[in-house]
């Protein structure tokens, strides 16, 4: 069994106290991994070489604005400023070419023409409910995520629906918490528990939160 890991985040923002001024939020890992689960992903298409959620990935100098998503299941968490719309744009396109799939965490625009123009025709759209707290940072986004799902095979998909940010978050913690008390289990019972009886206390207090 492997080490469980907590705090492996993608796409970190460059200034941690200034969360209204950021563009690049880092992905909950909680919510990487279930929707990882659930897709398969093999490439991050907007990542860096020391925060990126796949093995795979293109970073800010490759530019995966410039590239080929052919025959990939990618993931897309992109900087959320000017050019979010350039690359809503693009995942939108590549589902029409070869990619076989994007799912992309994005904040909710419902406002804006690459909103109406690449995702609403054209994708499915699971909004979150509750605020994310991103990598870097201690407090909620100021405003609401969202994901959205464009398929190769299934462009056209309007199906919407919501999810529950904490009801994946302390699913993601009850996970944790059953890998640590059996990756543990030997320590445990040599130091009859006192120090990670610590460390389990923590999750249970956060599955209270």
């Amino acid at each position: 069994m492997s080490t469980p890991n907590k705090t492996r985040l993608g796409n970190l923002g460059k200034d941690y106290g200034a969360v209204a001024k950021s563009i690049e939020w880092g992905t909950p890992q909680y919510l990487y991994d279930a929707l990882d689960h659930e897709f398969n992903f093999t490439l991050d298409v907007a990542a860096s070489d020391k925060l990126h959620v796949c093995e795979r990935y293109f970073t800010k100098e490759i530019d995966g604005l410039k590239q080929s998503w052919a025959n990939e299941r990618a993931f897309m968490n992109p900087p959320y400023g000017r050019d979010i719309a350039d690359w809503v744009e693009k995942a939108n396109k590549e589902t029409f070419k070869e990619c076989i799939l994007v799912v992309g965490l994005l904040p909710v625009r419902a406002d804006t023409r690459w909103f109406h123009n690449h995702i609403l025709p054209n994708a499915e759209i699971r909004f979150i409910k509750g605020r994310l707290k991103f990598g870097g940072f201690k407090q909620g986004a100021a405003f609401a995520s969202m994901i959205v799902i464009w398929r190769n095979e299934g462009n056209g998909n309007q199906e919407h629906s919501s999810i529950d940010n904490k009801s994946m978050l302390a699913e993601s913690i009850r996970k944790q918490k059953r890998d640590l008390t059996d990756y543990h289990e030997d320590i445990i019972a040599e130091s009859k528990g006192s120090k990670q009886k610590g460390i389990l206390d923590y999750y249970d207090d956060a599955l209270e939160y």
